[in-house]
């Protein structure tokens, strides 16, 4: 008889998942922010070719959720993290909800160019200096703006620069623990390799795709009652009455002229018998056509719709 042998299998076969701190942000929002993600990549690579004179790839673009704690413990001691609040026509948030990491070998690069040196990579062991510092916001409020532009894409939304952490065991010290949603990306700048991570809070996420699908619902009613007001007023107008003249010809004659003219006389206008003449809808020309008859009666064929009229191009005829 066969006995059931249990398998064995090692912790890092599976992932760890705590049921206690379940995920924030669903994996249908995850990917409604897909284009998020690649705007921000293109615009993080402009900015970044801007500051550097010359073309930095920004790419492979990645997003997956974790916490503030995970976020902050991957980061070396020394490091580069700026924080971000989030404004939008609607509320304002005065709190930091989006965390950006620069790692200090992307940074001295842009700071050795900036400063009119060639973009050389320093491996440097030490925190930040008051003027590194300074130069460090500059650059922190360049990424403020492709923050802003990526985000616009799908809505308005504007980011305010709060303050620089560089010392991650600072961060991690005054860090409120929540879920964060976590967008990274590949950089490539003179030799370096590196990534840029910035970190959103599952709550500014979850405020900005509900405020995108009030706006989405809004739009689609407001496109909806436009509809019905153009169809009411289509309606309205298929029930009124118009007045349709067919203009042979307009000329000026003086006075002495008019005062002259009897019956029988002739007055030659400056169109040939075989010119098109004007229809006229409400004084407003409308539509060309041909003098004719039609039952008995004098007939003008349509031949042409003016440009700038809804009427289609056909050959009825108006009489």
């Amino acid at each position: 008889m066969k006995k059931n042998i249990p398998l064995k299998a090692s912790a890092a076969q599976f992932p760890v998942y705590d049921f206690r701190t379940p995920k924030k942000v669903s994996k249908e929002k995850i990917n409604s922010l897909n284009l998020i993600t690649d705007e921000l990549a293109k615009y993080l690579g402009n900015c970044m070719s801007a500051m550097a004179g010359e073309v930095c790839l920004v790419y492979n673009p990645e997003m997956h959720e974790t916490n503030t704690t995970d976020f902050i413990k991957g980061q070396p001691k020394n490091t580069i993290i700026g924080n971000f609040a989030f404004t939008t026509n609607l509320s304002k948030h005065n709190e930091s909800q989006v965390m950006l990491h620069m790692p200090t070998e992307i940074f001295y690069p842009i700071m050795d160019i900036l400063l009119g040196g060639t973009g050389k990579p320093y491996e440097v062991n030490r925190s930040l200096t008051d003027i590194e510092i300074a130069i460090c916001r500059y650059v922190m409020l360049k990424f403020q703006e492709a923050l802003k532009d990526a985000w616009n894409s799908i809505i308005k939304v504007d980011f305010a620069f709060d303050k620089i952490e560089t010392s991650s065991k600072n961060v991690e010290l005054k860090a409120v623990k929540e879920e964060k949603l976590v967008m990274s990306f590949d950089v490539n700048i003179k030799d370096v390799k590196s990534k840029i991570r910035v970190a959103y809070s599952s709550r500014f996420v979850d405020k900005l795709i509900r405020k995108q699908e009030t706006q989405r619902a809004a739009e689609a009613i407001s496109a909806e009652q436009q509809e019905k007001k153009k169809e009411a007023i289509m309606t309205s107008l298929n029930d009124a009455e118009f007045e349709v003249k067919a203009v042979l010809s307009e000329l000026t004659l003086n006075m002495q002229d008019i005062i002259s003219l009897n019956v029988g006389d002739i007055i030659t206008l400056d169109k040939k018998i075989t010119d098109d003449i004007e229809v006229k809808v409400e004084d407003t020309p409308w539509f060309n056509g041909k003098l004719g008859n039609g039952n008995i009666k004098k007939a003008v064929k349509i031949t042409k719709v003016l440009s700038g009229n809804t009427a289609e191009n056909n050959d009825e005829e108006k009489k």
